[in-house]
């Protein structure tokens, strides 16, 4: 029930932004799926640390269709690798003491291959894998959360340098505010 009630809020906040921003920034949404930016959602409730990333495939992995060469399976499991090692893409400080307790994966394009036997089923797939998204979801626990005054999204942004600007919805102990990361400022601060 509390991951219910937690995660409610992180659902309207994007919506919530883009009605209190004027009219010429309200094209810029967390939830569009716009290549070079991905958007992170960050909560810090007592000692649980909550984060939720959406971002276009092409931006984690390079192409937004089914891996077709030994070499694109390669990738994909170079990245469904990385991204099962969130404290190394999501670095809070190390006297924080975080460790993870949840990880969750969501992604077409990161699920085992399948065969096709017909031409036309493999064209549907193709275009089906068109703006493909990937979602992570990660829940940390950390046993001194008076330490954890700051996630540092660098690893993040050298794993995935197509990655330019990630939209943080960001709540913590000082209510909630929206950041816009890059690799330039990947700092974020509670």
């Amino acid at each position: 029930m509390r991951r219910f009630v937690f995660a409610l809020p992180l659902v309207w906040l994007p919506m919530l932004q883009a009605a209190q921003e004027p009219a010429h920034k309200a094209h810029v949404s967390t939830a569009a799926h716009e290549h070079g930016r991905a958007s992170l959602n960050l909560a810090l409730e007592g000692s649980v640390l909550d984060i939720e990333l959406e971002s276009p495939a092409m931006n984690l992995l390079g192409f937004e269709r089914e891996p077709r060469t030994a070499e694109d399976k390669a990738h994909v499991e170079a990245v469904r690798k990385a991204l099962s090692e969130p404290l190394r893409l999501f670095s809070p400080p190390e006297a924080a003491q975080c460790s993870v307790k949840t990880k969750t994966l969501e992604a077409n394009l990161l699920e085992h291959e399948h065969e096709h036997e017909h031409e036309h089923e493999h064209e549907h797939d193709k275009a089906e894998a068109e703006h493909q998204d990937i979602h992570a979801s990660y829940q940390f626990s950390c046993a001194r959360p008076e330490h954890l005054g700051r996630v540092d999204l660098s690893g993040f942004f050298r794993q995935f340098p197509a990655t330019q600007v990630i939209s943080v919805q960001l709540i913590g102990p000082h209510g909630q505010r929206g950041i816009q990361a890059s690799a330039a400022q990947a700092l974020l601060d509670f």
